[in-house]
């Protein structure tokens, strides 16, 4: 009994460790996903910056702006095949956010997988949202994130999509 505590204990600090999620059985398997620049983006806004190719770093806008910004779409590249996606978001504030991660497939149609309001998200705590693309069998062709909050205009955060294998 106390070496199967001692094995969860060395599993649990091994995920906190190399900051990984519990939801990510084998993190090797995973790729990072690049986000997609909308067009609708207007070229002066700052409210969106990528950070490298797989990171991008937002401020929350008021959600009755035209074009608000709580949604960031990340590319899945042609061909590409995942059993699952994995979001995670780093707030630089502690608030409540409303949290959705959809999958678009390449037929048109959108599954939602992770839906929540007034998820409390602290800055020390990333919140993970997961998705298995299992769905109708078909190809997912992008992962959307939906994250923001009335309460929460002005704060900014982080998010980072992974295609786990």
């Amino acid at each position: 009994m106390v070496s199967v505590r001692l094995s969860a204990l060395c599993s649990a600090l091994l995920v906190i460790g190399l900051g990984l999620s519990p939801l990510i059985a084998d993190a090797s398997q995973c790729r990072n996903l690049e986000p997609m620049q909308l067009d609708s983006k207007a070229p002066d806004d700052t409210t969106m910056v990528i950070l490298g190719k797989n990171q991008v770093r937002k401020t929350i806008s008021l959600s009755n702006v035209p074009g608000f910004n709580w949604n960031t779409e990340f590319a899945i590249p042609t061909g590409k095949y995942y059993k699952s996606y994995v979001a995670r978001i780093y707030p630089n504030n502690n608030g409540k956010y409303n949290a959705k991660l959809s999958l678009k497939y390449s037929n048109g149609t959108t599954k939602t997988y992770y839906n929540k309001e007034g998820v409390l998200v602290r800055r020390d705590r990333p919140l993970y949202m997961k998705a298995k693309s299992g769905y109708n069998y078909k190809q997912v062709s992008s992962v959307n994130v939906y994250f923001g909050s009335p309460v929460a205009t002005g704060k900014t955060y982080t998010i980072q999509v992974k295609g786990c294998r």
